[in-house]
């Protein structure tokens, strides 16, 4: 990492009292334009023929709409949606994937001033997660709702039985719906623009544009307000810290779902400023569709690449296998960026091997947020090789540390926090403190006590932290980190145990092929529930044993293991799009294995400590 690249940040450590500190950038914020749309009336005049999204069609070609395309459809549609309707009260919902006609439909919500709504597509084609899809229309009460496919889509329409003043449009529509009062997207961007620009005009600051549910981890989904000056000044704070971003449009190919702040504020938006080239990765990080990944990868050279942590693993092995794929990787990279959660230190330092036999020395940052906070609020903008370090505040934002039982809690204030909930104003009191920071219920600690410049260490989740019977506390997130660490590369996650109970057990993800390896045949007793293989029970014990004797003490040992059959569900909630882990549901959700692993049943493997 080169200071080319990335400025060195200077931090300064004020308000200091028994209740914590407040950390604050020395560099000042630049001036933002009021409206975060600006970007686009700029690149559609001065660049309007430039490549803006990419995505794969039906002949395996790519597909491409052009910045001067882009803004010509959006007045349409937007002077079609607020004809229809819509307004600031009655947003627009998105139940698709991410598409260039989704994009088109975001980018016109938010000039004609009608707040958008991204509903995260699990929600709609998984039966089960259909409760939350009706929760989030009922919360938001919308004027009109897109698909893209209306036959895929027709069932979820169907159950949702909307009301007859809501437009219902599509890009494709079925046989069926030819006829009904579904209208096509075509028709909508037939609409002549009208007034719409003086109604743009009418937006600023403060205008609602945007409505993303956070995933429902940590309770029901909430419906986070998001405004033009909330998502301006958060590409004005990614532009200072990574000011290279100016010097040449980036290209990106991503799959970070639009309906998550990190895809739909943060890369979707960043590309827009820098008049970049977004390809749209179709593929993902789970093991039937990470090949399309790859085979992106093979035809489009990134100069960022974003990711989580799972896909980061799922690349490093694909690139150490193949070594002119990695070379073509990493030709046109500049910056390695993950997020949603820690990188273990084996996959960066894998990573870090990667670039350098592609004869690159490469940055690998992240950053820390969330959805109420556009997601920036800290940045690794310097050099560090610790994924806990989630780096400094960027420039106009202040983070506070405050004291929470025996740690710090993150919080954060500045011009990118949300105003509050989606017509909840009852959580949304609950989420500031008495100085108007939002509360954030991360942990944190600075890495240098002496030097706040060296960046901040992320703790752990507070609200996941328990008491053991004794009394003691678990650090949870940190302690799950560490465990997973150990158990690498058998393990792909683990739920920690414990609240209320004298020791610490563990649920293990474990990782199917590396275990498959270890197996041996005719040694699992039969178990519905848990993988039992004796050969396999053996090697996590004995790696558990080496975790023990490091850490000794009853809020971080472990007493006893389960391995489970079945992957965490994204439909019962266990684990949101991004491969985060609900602990919460997954424990409640298995509780029946919970209680064997408790009650020493068979199947579960209890250790003992020296």
């Amino acid at each position: 990492m080169t200071n080319s690249l990335f400025p060195v940040p200077e931090i300064e450590r004020t308000d200091e009292n028994e209740n914590g500190f407040t950390l604050r950038s020395r560099t000042a914020l630049g001036p933002y334009p009021d409206r975060v749309l600006a970007p686009l009336l700029h690149w559609a005049g001065e660049g309007r023929d430039r490549p803006f999204i990419s995505q794969r069609n039906a002949q395996g070609g790519w597909d491409s709409i052009s910045y001067g395309d882009m803004y010509s459809r959006v007045r349409s549609l937007a002077q079609a949606l607020h004809s229809s309707g819509c307004h600031s009260e009655r947003p627009v919902a998105i139940l698709s994937e991410n598409s260039i006609n989704s994009a088109t439909v975001i980018l016109a919500c938010i000039y004609a001033g009608i707040p958008v709504v991204p509903v995260s597509v699990a929600y709609s084609t998984i039966p089960e997660a259909f409760d939350r899809l009706e929760y989030c229309l009922d919360l938001v009460t919308p004027g009109a709702v897109y698909v893209e496919d209306s036959a895929r889509f027709d069932p979820v329409i169907e159950r949702l039985n909307l009301k007859d003043d809501v437009l219902v449009f599509a890009s494709q529509l079925s046989s069926a719906r030819q006829s009904s009062s579904m209208q096509s997207l075509a028709s909508l961007l037939d609409t002549p623009p009208g007034d719409i620009d003086n109604i743009y005009l009418q937006t600023g600051p403060e205008t609602v544009i945007k409505i993303l549910f956070t995933s429902g981890s940590t309770g029901t989904p909430k419906g986070v307000i998001n405004t033009n000056r909330m998502m301006s000044a958060n590409q004005q704070q990614l532009l200072q810290v990574y000011p290279f971003l100016k010097e040449q449009p980036p290209v990106v190919l991503d799959w970070l779902p639009w309906s998550h702040t990190f895809g739909g504020n943060e890369v979707f938006t960043m590309t827009l400023w820098h008049g970049g080239h977004l390809y749209i990765d179709s593929g993902k990080p789970v093991q039937d569709a990470f090949q399309t990944t790859l085979d992106n990868l093979r035809e489009v050279q990134p100069t960022i690449y974003f990711n989580v942590p799972l896909g980061y693993d799922m690349l490093a092995t694909a690139l150490e296998k193949d070594p002119q794929l990695n070379e073509y990787f990493f030709e046109k990279l500049s910056m390695l960026f993950y997020s949603a959660s820690a990188l273990p230190q084996s996959i960066r330092d894998r990573l870090q091997l990667l670039s350098e036999q592609a004869g690159k020395q490469m940055a690998i940052v992240t950053a820390w947020g969330a959805t109420e906070t556009a997601p920036l609020a800290t940045a690794v903008h310097y050099e560090s090789s610790r994924t806990d370090n989630i780096g400094v505040p960027v420039p106009g934002c202040e983070i506070r540390l405050a004291r929470s039982h025996d740690r710090y809690e993150l919080r954060v204030r500045g011009p990118q926090v949300t105003p509050g909930y989606w017509r909840n104003p009852e959580q949304t009191l609950q989420i500031f403190d008495e100085n108007g920071f939002y509360k954030a219920g991360d942990a944190a600690c600075l890495m240098d006590d002496n030097n706040p410049s060296a960046g901040i260490l992320f703790d752990g989740r507070i609200s996941e932290d328990f008491k053991l019977s004794s009394g003691t506390w678990v650090a949870v997130t940190n302690l799950r980190k560490a465990i997973v660490n150990a158990l690498l590369p058998l393990a792909q996650d683990v739920v920690v145990l414990g609240q209320n109970r004298d020791a610490i057990s563990i649920l293990v993800f474990p990782n199917q092929a590396e275990c498959q390896a270890v197996m041996e045949s005719g040694s699992e007793i039969p178990d519905n529930d848990l993988l039992t293989d004796q050969a396999l029970l053996h090697e996590f014990e004995k790696k558990l044993d080496q975790f023990n004797q490091q850490h000794t003490s009853s809020s971080t040992r472990v007493q006893g293991f389960a391995i489970l059959r079945e992957p965490p569900s994204l439909k019962e909630h266990e684990i949101t799009e991004k491969g985060a882990i609900n602990q919460r549901a997954i424990i409640k959700n298995r509780e029946a294995v919970v209680s064997r692993l408790y009650s020493y049943d068979t199947g579960c493997i209890h250790l003992e400590f020296n």
